[in-house]
């Protein structure tokens, strides 16, 4: 079984953030100020983190760390008046 790579229509893709301080990810510095984007859809697949990144595996020991396993948040559901 493989996870779904496309998220479902109308869903939010990306995220645009501004850093708040200098950090460096993967010997890239990145600047207190820049605006970055989170690309949702690559979330899970570093193979550093899950090997296999696009097998559906929830035994792997570290399942609670990858987003397509995660609990939905409820009360933003109902917040949004979905049944």
């Amino acid at each position: 079984m493989r996870l779904r790579r496309a998220a479902p229509q109308g869903s939010t893709t990306t995220l645009f953030r501004i850093t708040t301080e200098d950090v460096v990810v993967r010997d890239q510095p990145i600047a207190r100020g820049s605006m970055i984007c989170l690309l949702l859809p690559g979330a899970n697949l570093d193979a550093e983190v899950f090997p296999d990144p696009e097998k559906f595996d929830i035994s792997r020991a570290n399942a609670n760390k990858h987003l397509g396993l995660v609990v939905a948040a409820t009360p933003v559901l109902a917040a949004t008046g979905a049944d």
